[in-house]
């Protein structure tokens, strides 16, 4: 679990902890008895410390031994996985060479760096992003510009939906009968090329793509962690801008979930017509936004 996720459990704490009660098991006590032991031990004073001082010989020696474990233990990680920290592709990778205690360390310290690339980013650098923006952009394809000009605009976005449920039977019956008249239509494009790049935001990195075209974050949620200080240039509120749409949107979990009952405002930006209602559905649905 990284820095950025623990800060941000605020926001996604009251969607969570239904779940998290459901996954405990009795036998989970047994993961925290050894301290709840030590703990016991140490108020009844069955547990002594020794009061002398340790020897600065001592200590540099104990130090000295743990650094060049460390070091060689890194040296070994390094030689496995190349670039083990300067990629950091998947902290799993750093939990299973360094310990979960050396990857917390260490993430403190990416999360840190983070901090300060925001505070001391200026508005000159902004040109180049500008300047990197262009230099990428892809032009729409003509044929298809514009072509649902004047139209509704509806989004059904699914929880850990996959491609194979499309036209899947069961028993002779379909699975997802609507979904697939919605995708057996004429006037209807369907991609099944498709491949998801989120990270630790997981749902909400998803929708952040979907909707600015932009990736998450490397650490943690960009809905919980700038999702409230930031707007963002997304499809409602293009839609406002340029063709006067309104945007509303449901969702089948508390508002403050992901930080969504702050981001769907910032997403709708220079717009007062996206009114942000979210309802718990009286049947079980997957998380749909």
């Amino acid at each position: 679990m990284t820095i950025a996720t623990m800060m941000g459990y605020s926001k996604v704490n009251q969607g969570l902890s239904g779940s998290s009660l459901a996954l405990t098991r009795p036998h989970d006590i047994l993961f925290w008895l050894d301290l709840v032991v030590i703990i016991i031990l140490m108020v009844m004073r069955k547990i002594k410390f020794d009061p002398r001082a340790v020897t600065h010989r001592f200590a540099f020696a104990i130090t000295s031994i743990a650094t060049v474990m460390m070091a060689t233990n890194l040296m070994v990680a390094e030689m496995n996985r190349p670039q083990l920290l300067g990629r950091t592709f998947d902290r799993n990778y750093i939990v299973k060479y360094l310990g979960i205690d050396n990857f917390t360390i260490y993430n403190l310290f990416q999360s840190q760096q983070v901090s300060h690339m925001r505070r001391s980013a200026t508005k000159s650098q902004l040109a180049n992003v500008r300047k990197f923006t262009n230099a990428i952009y892809a032009k729409p394809d003509p044929k298809m510009y514009g072509i649902a000009k004047g139209r509704n605009v509806i989004v059904i976005h699914l929880e850990s939906f996959q491609q194979f449920l499309i036209g899947a039977k069961v028993n002779g019956q379909e699975v997802t009968p609507f979904l697939n008249s919605l995708t057996n239509r004429e006037d209807t494009y369907s991609f099944d090329n498709y491949f998801h790049q989120v990270g630790q935001g997981k749902t909400s990195d998803a929708e952040n793509l979907l909707e600015t075209s932009t990736f998450g974050l490397p650490q943690g949620s960009l809905f919980a962690t700038l999702g409230s200080d930031n707007t963002f240039q997304g499809a409602p509120a293009i839609l406002n801008q340029r063709a006067g749409y309104s945007s509303a949107v449901f969702h089948g979990n508390v508002a403050s979930f992901w930080n969504r009952n702050n981001v769907y405002k910032n997403l709708a930006t220079n717009t007062s017509l996206m009114p942000v209602i979210l309802t718990r559905p009286a049947i079980r649905l997957p998380d749909m936004a």
